[in-house]
């Protein structure tokens, strides 16, 4: 979110116990959102054999499904089947370097799995309705619903076409909530979303009915990474149906020598130590809090069993209040997840191994389906999970 919050936050103390300092909540007013063709969203199919075609909102959905289908990225005689798509937030296009960073580490894996899986990744890019300058955050916020309604639309005709292809939406901050615009234009239409650090201005206080929320896909799996502190920009407030606050959802360790200093904003000794902001690997100028989210979610696709917990929160995280100060975390020997890439992979393998379902075994398809379905409607492994990671990778 930029320089407007980091030029805000100079001129700020830094809350303690004694003090409360709100975040400013004017970021609720969302104005009407910017016209599909001025938004120019494009949707870009990448396969692991080097294919890839671009779709753009002009195109009618029949015509894009039939540039899909002519392309043969969705073969019948491969075995597991799923599109997955990446989207980016706020002040980020179609060519934010973490989108392609996270494409690429999918697409390589792939290859060195068997013919058995077959993934397609696409990058949703709207820049023109999300890079519009530094304090159109709430134009942006409009727009991604905008963006969300076309998308949708797509998927749904996607979902028509190619009925046994799993689908898996991952959206950063505003892109969360996009992909959760895009889940209720039909209820069918996901299998996963994942939330990476949802957007917090605009949408933990206000505008709940159009934040991502767990009814927006059949799995919706959220991680938090900076849902306190001025300036926050993700939220603590649970959306999901599995949601994961790694070093409770908001304090991401740092590597700067000074403990009291948020990552990435540095105190200015030539200022009376006032806050300012420092550069960011994925985030331009945000809190690398924010971008945390992105991290971990890379790092978890190449490092399977890395991220796995069974503690669970005490309770739902307290907005208002830090997270840390919620420390009675409960072992629950029955149940484990994993937070990023592999969560539903990992669930799938400890239901089969325990013989959760019946299913015949020379039926791989059919027992991943139905070990999934088993997973969400047995509500015993929803809930607030606490990770601990380390202040940079190896994250655990």
């Amino acid at each position: 979110m930029g320089n407007f919050w980091s030029n805000w936050f100079e001129h700020q103390t830094r809350p303690n116990d004694d003090d409360h300092l709100d975040q400013p909540r004017w970021f609720g007013h969302l104005p009407p959102p910017h016209p599909i063709d001025s938004i120019e969203p494009t949707l870009t199919l990448y396969d692991r054999n080097g294919t890839s075609i671009e779709i753009d909102h002009t195109q009618r959905l029949d015509d894009a499904i039939d540039m899909i289908r002519s392309c043969d990225c969705f073969n019948h005689s491969y075995g597991d089947q799923r599109l997955i798509i990446l989207t980016h937030g706020f002040r980020s296009d179609k060519h934010t370097e973490w989108l392609h960073e996270c494409k690429n580490t999918i697409l390589d894996i792939d290859s060195e799995y068997s013919s058995q899986q077959w993934q397609v990744v696409a990058i949703l890019g709207w820049g023109g309705g999300a890079d519009i300058g530094l304090i159109q955050y709430q134009q942006a916020a409009a727009n991604c619903f905008e963006v969300g309604k076309w998308f949708g639309n797509f998927i749904s005709r996607f979902r028509e076409e190619f009925r046994n292809v799993a689908i898996y939406g991952i959206g950063h901050s505003l892109g969360a909530h996009l992909m959760g615009m895009a889940g209720r234009i039909n209820h069918g239409n996901f299998d996963r979303i994942t939330g990476l650090d949802p957007a917090g201005p605009g949408f933990q206080d206000e505008n709940h009915d159009k934040r991502l929320n767990n009814n927006d896909a059949i799995m919706v799996d959220v991680i938090h990474t900076d849902g306190l502190e001025i300036p926050y920009f993700g939220t603590l407030v649970p959306l999901g149906k599995i949601d994961f606050y790694p070093n409770y959802g908001w304090d991401q360790p740092s590597t700067d020598e000074r403990p009291d200093a948020k990552p990435m904003m540095a105190r200015n000794p030539l200022n009376n130590n006032k806050m300012i902001k420092s550069s960011n690997q994925y985030g331009y100028n945000v809190s690398e809090s924010h971008s945390r989210a992105i991290e971990f979610y890379i790092w978890s696709i190449r490092n399977p069993g890395r991220f796995r917990t069974h503690y669970h929160l005490e309770r739902a995280p307290d907005v208002e209040k830090g997270v840390h100060r919620i420390r009675s975390i409960q072992p629950d020997i029955g149940v484990e997840v994993e937070m990023g890439y592999h969560m539903d992979t990992f669930i799938i393998n400890h239901l089969r191994s325990k013989c959760a379902v019946n299913i015949k075994r020379n039926d791989d398809k059919q027992s991943s389906k139905e070990l999934w379905k088993t997973m969400v409607n047995d509500r015993k492994y929803w809930g607030n999970y606490y990770v601990h990671t380390n202040a940079q990778s190896p994250w655990c």
